[in-house]
């Protein structure tokens, strides 16, 4: 999950909606008494994020964030980014409440650029322009003075687009899973210093709603913005530590935050829900055209139950601006009107199908820490190869069912063949810690036991002991002993069964497969032996080790863990009571994989050849 949270496997889709201003010269004339707005949008943009510059350090995890823009015209409809809008003029009414803090010489110049450059006060803009800034005479100037409000390049868009200067740092989980995740400090800060106190620095708040399933079968927890996220300090007691920002307290107005300190230059920018939703009446009442709607303009996310991340949402929210008069600017408007600039949707409703899985197999399949270390542990941490292995075990599970089903000495079948001794794990680890896997030929009855009962007694073995953390880590080694072994026991083994098999231990089982010994091997099996080294992949060749007799198992396997009847000190019998009260401390574990149920048909048009991927799963 945390490769996935610093590498999304997917791009947010933000769908900006713009208010253009469509009757601002009968507004100023007098003839209409309302300024018209109308909406227009979505133009749609995929937004790549990407985690730069990042740094480890134990659990912590430091990095800076790049966002990134491409249009999306096909999602767009029949808007370009090319139209153009009436819009308010936002450098200009960004700079003029600054003016005030000038000294009297300063105040000379900027009313000389104001009637040097004449800067409309609404302008007909490119939405591209709008979106991610531009430069004009007026805005040429003043960045040239270089006043503490001098803007950079404005646009809805610009301040998310680019590199960020200040970083993040999270919890990566290593010690506790339940903390991935969770933001340790922003810029270096465990406390944003903007605000007087511990509050401001919560989240803008959601609110619990009830659990539900999404894209079919994943549980999730179902959250929305609540209706006073927007409201005025004497209404919502937290929303009073972000107005106590400001030197001198002003009036506010429920349906909109100023959080123009939170952006470079403070603009006067005033966050709200889109249509001013959930706001006071005197937001509306200078407008036509806003039409608010809670189920268009409320934001909602999904929690996963187990990692409290987003898995699917969709976030409003809408950008305005408060307009200050000037002595030759805007005065034809109500003073500290707040305008309506455009509305921002992002989501992550298109999730695609492959990542939808590995999400499914994390919570429903596989709500087990444990379970999933055992997949990350063998492929070294690396998630893409883990899955694939987990996707393959779970195909492996249902396809050849009978070899994973009733993995417990309960069952008579089972019991019997491991009492007698046909397979078993020593009691004692080799001298690289691997847990060792013995396998005595001799001792199976062939008239009785089939293929398939042999593979469930070494699933059963070796899935148990990867109970046991230790193990995940340092793997297994194998004795197969053929000594006595008759033409009955290899005619068990069918080609096509061997292949298969092996394909399992390969790609499925999640063991470190570190050293595999074939003692005792009769003249007749070498055909069979060459088969199977063919299937072996080149790791497992090389560290196979086959011979005619047992002299050479001591320069493998310390003498002294071996059963007492290979000159060990340890009587099989005892290693087998040893491992019965394993088996028995994680029988209900094992047995857990008996509940999977794997659309195979399905499987099937996905896949035309070999299975090794599938996207629906039911859960007994």
């Amino acid at each position: 999950m945390l490769d996935w949270y610093l590498n999304p496997p997917f791009s947010p889709i933000i769908k900006v909606y713009v208010f253009n201003y469509t009757n601002i010269k009968e507004f100023m004339s007098g003839t209409e008494k309302k300024i018209k707005i109308t909406e227009v949008g979505p133009y749609v943009y995929e937004e790549p994020l990407q985690k730069i510059n990042v740094q480890y350090n134990e659990d912590r995890i430091t990095y800076f964030e790049n966002r990134t823009h491409r249009f999306i015209p096909e999602m767009s409809g029949l808007l370009l980014e090319n139209d153009t809008i009436i819009a308010p003029n936002i450098p200009l009414i960004s700079a003029i409440p600054n003016v005030a803090k000038l000294s009297f010489f300063s105040k000379v110049g900027f009313n000389t650029l104001l009637s040097i450059t004449k800067p409309k006060e609404f302008q007909n803009i490119s939405i591209k322009d709008y979106f991610f800034g531009y430069r004009d005479e007026f805005m040429n100037l003043i960045s040239k003075i270089k006043w503490d409000f001098t803007p950079e390049d404005v646009g809805i868009l610009a301040p998310r687009r680019g590199a960020t200067k200040k970083s993040v740092t999270i919890n990566s989980g290593l010690k506790n899973t339940n903390t991935i995740g969770k933001i340790l400090d922003f810029d270096r800060k465990t406390k944003l210093d903007l605000w007087k106190t511990d509050e401001c620095n919560e989240s803008l708040p959601l609110e619990y709603s009830k659990q539900e399933v999404i894209y079919g079968n994943i549980p999730s927890y179902y959250y929305i913005a609540p209706e006073n996220t927007f409201t005025k300090p004497n209404d919502q007691i937290k929303n009073k530590y972000y107005c106590e920002l400001k030197s001198v307290q002003q009036e506010h107005v429920n349906g909109v935050l100023d959080v123009s300190d939170c952006i470079d230059g403070s603009p006067p920018i005033y966050a709200s829900h889109p249509h001013f939703m959930e706001g006071d009446e005197k937001l509306f009442s200078h407008f036509e055209g806003l039409a608010p709607n809670k189920s268009l303009h409320n934001s909602y996310a999904y929690l996963h139950p187990r990692f409290s991340i987003p898995v699917l949402g969709t976030s409003r929210m809408q950008l305005n601006l408060k307009l200050t008069h000037h002595k030759n600017y805007y005065n034809h408007y109500p003073n500290e009107l707040i305008l309506p600039l455009a509305w921002i949707e992002t989501t992550s409703d298109m999730i695609p199908e492959e990542f939808k899985f590995k999400l499914y197999l994390s919570t429903v399949i596989v709500n087990d820490d444990s379970f999933l270390l055992r997949f990350l542990r063998v492929k070294k941490y690396m998630n893409a190869s883990a899955f694939k292995m987990l996707e393959n075990f779970l195909i492996r599970s249902q396809q050849y069912h009978q070899w994973f089903c009733n993995l417990t000495l309960n069952n008579d079948r089972m019991r019997e063949l491991y009492e007698n001794a046909y397979i078993f794990p020593l009691k004692e680890r080799d001298e690289n810690g691997c847990r060792v896997i013995m396998v005595r030929g001799s001792q199976i009855d062939t008239k009785k036991y089939t293929f398939d009962d042999v593979v469930r007694m070494l699933n059963f073995v070796i899935l148990t002991l990867l109970e046991e953390e230790e193990t995940q880590i340092t793997g297994f080694s194998y004795i197969f002993d053929h000594k006595d072994i008759s033409s009955d026991y290899i005619s068990l083994f069918s080609l096509s069964d061997v292949k298969n098999y092996l394909s399992c231990v390969q790609n499925a089982l999640p063991g470190r497969q570190k050293k595999g010994i074939l003692i005792n091997l009769p003249s007749f099996i070498a055909k069979l032996l060459d088969f199977v080294k063919g299937l072996l992949n080149k790791k497992l060749r090389d560290r196979g080790y086959f011979y005619s007799d047992d002299i050479q198992l001591e320069n493998h396997i310390d003498k002294k863990i071996l059963p007492s009847e290979y000159g060990g000190q340890v009587p099989t019998k005892e290693m087998m009571e040893e491992f019965r009260k394993i088996a028995e401390n994680y029988q209900s574990r094992l047995q857990a994989t008996d509940g999977i149920k794997i659309d195979m048909e399905y499987v099937k048009k996905c896949n035309d050849n070999e299975i090794e991927s599938f996207r629906t799963l039911e859960i007994d």
